[in-house]
Formats: structure tokens, C-alpha cells, sequence
């Protein structure tokens, strides 16, 4: 800086400033107004700094916080020391956050700007975004010769919620690799910091950090291809921009692709290989032309074209480098995944992520919701859902693999000796347990698919007449000579007519056929014993009994007619003043035991879940004479049934990515982070439009009742 502006910021600094010297002031900004005033103002309680996306780092020995360490610190003010130009945009990207956690918002130069630039929500910028769609940029590309396709947040994009966080990702993989390196994050970012400065390359950083960290150069260029290896794995496409792309290519335009990066040319050209983005002309890259975008990249490679009109498709955080060339080239510009995020009805989740693989689980979804640039139009900020497969992925992955996580916390902590996943609600649940412990080699207990329902529990545990009649007086939506074929298993043949003057009730009808109902419960059970034995299951054993939401049915019944122990760990257990089920062994990630007092999302809403915390096969109804399972009858129809598919489908993909790339062991989400993202699917959030939810039915498997779930509002 001039010394003019130098002592300008200062005296205004100094003077507007002074009653804060001893409150918590946080800077926004690394850059050198940011580090001038932290040189000359040693005296001020300036406890951290933020910047962008960042969340590591430091400067002068100030820290750069996090958005959620930024609340855990409870500044008293927040003061954006950047270059003026950049203000106005760094305002848009803090202002919803300070106005929500009342933190006054300041520019370096005393002007309080919810004054200057006012707050009702959403800025003007921010709200023109939502008009800015695909036929507005393809017309732009038909207009120019050239097309310059910046590559991070445009072509590709990082699955990290926030770029650093995949400097977490490489930490876990070095410790688990062995690999020492003293404080890795903080000395990574300190050494790209300095050679970054004479726009280096990858391989120079960790030369550096070599030299930091004092480590041989070989652990250095090992953690590099750990880096290189973690940035391959979560690295996707942009989809519809990279369809613009092919788009100039078919119109016959030069395509050009432009990053500001350390990453050498090499190693971009096989990352866009492997997003199957190709045909371009060249990649122009900083650390080769020593100049970044700001300090004339663009334009000095552009000199070369100096007769044809060029068009530059970048993201909207770099205000000043459109500044810079906005007479040179005609700009095209879109929001990063993340900047959507914020700028969308889901924003209110940034303050809910507090650990690396909550964002990272978020990170994921925010890639699939705002994948493309173009998400938000005509949105009010509601991205749209309308495939099955999305809101598999978006709404209801997030609370299984949380749930999963949850039982896998338990094999570890508690001694049984397996697990079993009830049929139908556990057959996701088991897939994925079995998926995560063979891919990270858990030393947890195997976990068995155990076939079961509540009907054939019921019909198996039938001894005595007190049981015929709890089974009879449940409610249920069947005439009475059905109710004993479904309740009781009983054959056509077996079953008098039901006559209403000869029958006080449903009662006295099933105990007319106590006979029957007894021979049929004592074969059924010795069916199922010979079942279970097949497993191979301790008579003494202790296992775990995974059920998805229930009052403990299941269990209580299997624990009436088998000697080993169970003990249930379900997803929610709630209260239907059983005294038996009350005392049952086990564990809920939620349980709703007093009606007054709140539960979760999810709970409220199960009968939704409950509809794809199923397999693909109808609920046990018996067992036949040769002691194989019988199935009631299919209900589902031919949608509602690819609808389960679909969403399984969605489930298991957006886990293995997560498991395979992203999660660091013991670090847990907490659960209603999930439950949070699941309430997301209500139309006050989202614009959900799928198919599905014109009429899914759902029909319970004891009987008692059948519904068309309504959409939710």
C-alpha cells in the first residue's frame, strides 16, 4: 500500500474503532489491508480473522475461523478489511449471517454497512441471480470466437462443502498412512501462502513444507500425491456447464480453460480427462505464465486474438478481475455450488455444521442440489427436486448413514455377539453396515439379515388365550373371517362363517377357533425356531436386534419364544404405555417416550420413511408346511415399487462416495444435523416435484390400516 492509504486507513481505523479496542473484533480479509492493520494496531482485542471459504489458516498469528468458529467466539463486531471495490460483494456473502446472529457488520473505514447498503434478506445482486439461466449463456457463446471456461467452480468443482476441508481429508490419510508431519494443516497453508507469492506449483509447496515442517523431501512429495490422490476422489463435473463447453466445441469456437492454480498442467489435464472434459484448445494456468487472472492472465493471452471477441465464463466471487477486464472481454458469470447454498432456502444449515464430516455429508449434497449454475431459476431460492433417485439422495441418505454409523458406535462399544437387521425396515440398513465394514475393515460383528415380521412373530407366539385375545382386539381394517387368515394364519378351510348374532365380537370369534389357532402358532413356531437355529445363533448369545421405528413388538415376541438375549437399537422407539415393551433391553438414536415433549423431524414424519426403509419383497405372512417363509400379497404397485429402487439406489451411491472419499473415523454427526437436512424436504425449503408424491400409498403390514400419504407442506 501507498503511504497515503496507508495513513488514511489508519486515522479511520483508529478513529472509528476505538470504543471496540477491547471488545472481540474479528477482520474479514488476509490480504494486505487486513495485515497492515494488524501491524500497527497491536493494542486492539482483534481475537481472529475470516476470509472467503476458509477455515484454517492464520496470519500475524491470528487465526482464520470458520463460520461456526466464528460463533463459538461470539465476536462483539465483525470488520471487512479488504480493498473498497470488494466491500459491497463481501457484504452480500456476510450480511445474512451477522443480521441472524446479530453481529454488527463494518467496513475498514468506520461505515456501518446494513446502513450503507440496507438489509431486507436477499441483496439486489443476489436476487438477480435467480433470473440468470442456460439460454442466456448459450446466446452469450454464439455472440464471441472465443470462449475462456475458468475450470474450479465453473467446469469442475470440489464435493467438500468448503475448499480447505479437504486439507482434513489428506490429514486422516496421512496419519493413517503413517505418514508424520508435525501441525500438517497449518504448515501445508503456510507454505502455500509463501510460494504462491511467486506463483508456484504444487510440487514447490510441499518442497516448502518440507522445509517448515522440517521433514525429508520424500515424506513431503508423499504427502503431495496423498493431496493429488484426495483431490481425484472428490472432484466432480459441473454438468450443464460442461455441456456448454461441448456446445462452443459443436459451434466450432476456440474453447480455452483458465484457473488461477498450483496445480500443474499435467495433473488438470488428467483431472478434466476424468470428468470426460476434453477438446479444448490448451489450458492456461498461473503457475506457467507466472501472472494471475487479476494480473493479466486473460489479457495477455488474449493479445494473441486481439481481432476476435472473446467471452470469459467465470465465478461471480471475482469482482475485481471482471473490473479489471470487463472492456476487454464480455464476462459471463455464475455462483459456486457453495455460493448458492447460501444464497438458497437451506442457508440456515451453515450454522448446524460443526465438524469436517457434517460438511462433508452436506458438501455432497449441496454438489448434487446445486451442480448446476442454473438451479436457482425461477427458484425463490428453492432448489427443485423431482426425481426419486434426488430425494433419496438429498433426504433420506443423510439419516440412514447417520444411523449407521450409530449401530456400528455400538458393536464397538458394547460385547454381542452379532447383530440382527429386522426384515423389511433392515434390509437398507444391513446392506450398508456390511458395505462399511468390509470396505474399512471394522472388526464388528458380521450382521445378519434376519428374517421376521411382525405378523409372523404374532402367529409364532401364540400359546394361550390371553394371546389370542390381545392379537384379536388390536385394531385392524379386515373383515373377521380375514382377520383370522392375516392375524392367525388360518386356511379357507378352517374358517367358520362369521355370524354376527352368534358372535359377541372379534374376541369370542377367534377363540371359537382356539384349536385351530393353537395347532397352526405351535407348527409355525417350530418352523421358525428351526429358522433361527439355521443361523448359527447362541442359545445363551447376546445380540443386537436392529428395527427401524417402533413401540418394541418384535422384539418382545421373539424374546417369548427364543432363550438368547436380544437387546433392540432402533432408529426410534416410542411409547404405547406397554409396560413389557417399556422395559425391553436396548438403545434409540431417538425415542419418543412423552407425547409433550419434542422427538425429531424424522419421527414425526416415519409414516414417509417408512415407505423406503423396505426391501423389495412383500411382508412375511406365515411359514409353509415345509417350513419355507410365506409372503403376503404384493400391495405395492409398479411405481411405488421402482420409487424404493430408486431411493435405495440413491442411498448406497451417496455412501460409498462418503465412506470411500470423505469420512475421518470417530468424528460423529450429530443426529439432528440429519434430522435438520430431512425437515429440508418440506415445500417452505423445497420445490419438490416428484411424481412419487402425486398418490404413495402406504399400507401397515399387521393390518390395521391403510392411507395415501399426503405431500408434505
Amino acid at each position: 500500500m501507498d503511504n497515503l492509504f496507508e495513513t488514511t486507513v489508519q486515522r479511520a481505523f483508529k478513529e472509528q474503532f476505538n470504543t471496540y479496542k477491547n471488545k472481540k473484533i474479528i477482520l474479514y480479509g488476509t490480504g494486505v489491508v487486513a495485515e497492515f492493520i494488524l501491524n500497527n494496531n497491536p493494542s486492539y482485542n482483534i481475537i481472529g480473522l475470516m476470509d472467503g471459504n476458509k477455515k484454517h489458516g492464520e496470519l500475524l498469528g491470528k487465526k482464520v475461523y470458520s463460520y461456526e468458529e466464528v460463533l463459538k467466539n461470539k465476536p462483539d463486531i465483525i470488520i471487512v478489511a479488504t480493498a473498497k471495490r470488494n466491500i459491497e460483494m463481501i457484504y452480500d456473502r456476510l450480511a445474512y449471517f451477522c443480521h441472524t446472529n446479530n453481529i454488527p457488520l463494518y467496513s475498514v473505514d468506520g461505515r456501518n454497512l446494513f446502513t450503507v447498503y440496507g438489509y431486507q434478506g436477499l441483496s439486489d445482486s443476489q436476487i438477480r441471480y435467480f433470473d440468470v439461466h442456460e439460454e442466456l449463456l448459450k446466446s452469450q457463446i454464439e455472440k464471441n470466437e472465443i470462449i475462456y471456461f475458468d475450470i474450479y467452480d465453473v467446469l469442475i468443482m470440489r464435493k467438500t462443502l468448503i475448499k480447505l476441508d479437504v486439507l482434513d481429508i489428506v490429514e486422516y490419510r496421512l496419519t493413517q498412512a503413517n505418514i508424520k508431519i508435525p501441525d500438517y494443516i497449518n504448515a501445508r497453508l503456510k507454505a502455500e501462502q509463501e510460494v504462491m507469492r511467486s506463483h508456484g506449483t504444487i510440487n514447490e509447496i510441499y518442497e516448502k513444507l518440507a522445509e517448515i515442517s522440517n521433514i525429508s523431501v520424500e515424506n513431503a512429495l508423499e504427502a503431495m500425491a496423498v493431496e493429488l490422490e484426495v483431490e481425484t476422489s472428490i472432484t466432480c463435473s459441473r454438468s450443464s456447464i460442461k455441456a456448454m463447453m461441448r456446445y462452443a466445441l459443436d459451434e466450432n469456437k476456440k474453447v480455452y480453460l483458465v484457473s488461477d492454480t498450483y496445480f500443474q498442467k499435467e495433473f488438470l489435464e488428467s483431472l478434466l480427462l476424468s470428468q470426460g472434459i476434453t477438446g479444448y484448445s490448451d489450458l492456461i494456468i498461473s503457475n506457467e505464465h507466472k501472472r494471475t487472472k487479476r494480473e493479466g492472465l486473460l489479457s495477455f493471452w488474449d493479445n494473441n486474438y486481439s481481432n476476435e471477441s472473446s467471452l470469459y465464463i467465470g465465478v461471480d466471487s471475482e469482482n475485481e478481475i471482471v473490473q479489471e477486464n470487463q472492456s476487454k472481454f464480455n464476462i459471463f458469470l455464475i455462483k459456486s455450488a457453495y455460493d448458492m447454498f447460501l444464497l438458497s432456502s437451506y442457508k440456515d444449515m451453515i450454522y448446524s455444521l460443526n465438524n469436517i464430516n457434517e460438511r462433508s455429508l452436506f458438501g455432497l449434497i449441496v454438489a448434487k442440489l446445486f451442480n448446476s449454475p442454473f438451479a436457482l431459476y425461477n427458484s425463490d431460492g428453492k432448489p427443485k427436486v423431482d426425481s426419486n433417485y434426488n430425494f433419496g439422495y438429498v433426504f433420506i441418505a443423510p439419516l440412514i448413514i447417520k444411523y449407521v454409523f450409530w449401530i456400528i458406535g455400538k458393536m464397538k462399544n458394547e460385547k454381542y455377539d452379532d447383530v440382527l437387521f429386522a426384515a423389511r425396515d433392515g434390509w437398507i440398513t444391513h446392506r450398508l453396515y456390511s458395505i462399511v465394514r468390509e470396505k474399512m475393515r471394522m472388526d464388528i460383528p458380521k450382521g445378519i439379515y434376519f428374517q421376521t415380521s411382525r405378523t409372523l412373530c404374532t402367529l409364532a407366539s401364540v400359546k394361550t388365550e390371553e394371546d389370542i385375545r390381545w392379537i384379536a382386539e388390536v385394531p385392524h381394517a379386515y373383515e373377521p373371517e380375514q382377520m383370522l387368515k392375516r392375524r392367525f394364519g388360518l386356511a379357507n378351510s378352517e374358517i367358520h362363517e362369521y355370524v354376527e348374532e352368534n358372535h359377541v365380537d372379534s374376541v369370542w370369534y377367534a377363540y371359537y377357533h382356539k384349536e385351530a389357532i393353537f395347532l397352526n402358532a405351535k407348527r409355525i413356531r417350530e418352523s421358525y425356531l428351526n429358522y433361527i437355529e439355521s443361523l448359527n445363533l447362541k442359545s445363551e448369545g447376546n445380540y443386537a436386534f436392529v428395527d427401524f421405528v417402533s413401540s418394541g413388538t418384535c422384539q418382545l415376541l421373539l424374546d417369548n419364544i427364543t432363550t438368547f438375549h436380544l437387546e433392540g437399537l432402533y432408529y426410534c422407539k416410542y411409547n404405547n404405555n406397554d409396560e413389557s415393551k417399556l422395559n425391553l433391553s436396548g438403545d434409540a438414536m431417538f425415542e419418543n417416550m412423552v407425547e409433550q415433549v419434542y422427538c425429531s423431524h424424522s419421527y414425526e414424519n416415519y409414516l414417509l420413511l417408512e415407505t423406503v426403509m423396505t426391501s423389495l419383497n412383500p411382508s412375511i405372512a406365515s411359514m409353509g408346511l415345509d417350513g419355507e417363509f410365506i409372503y403376503g400379497e404384493e400391495v405395492r404397485n409398479g411405481k411405488e415399487m421402482m420409487y424404493v429402487q430408486e431411493v435405495h439406489q440413491a442411498v448406497e451411491d451417496i455412501f460409498l462416495d462418503y465412506i470411500e472419499n470423505m469420512h475421518i473415523m470417530n468424528i460423529e454427526i450429530n443426529k439432528f444435523v440429519v434430522d435438520s437436512i430431512f425437515s429440508y424436504h418440506q415445500s417452505r425449503y423445497t420445490n419438490e416435484q416428484c411424481e412419487i408424491f402425486d398418490n404413495l400409498r402406504l399400507m401397515e403390514d399387521f393390518g390395521q390400516w391403510h392411507m395415501t400419504l399426503p405431500r408434505a407442506t
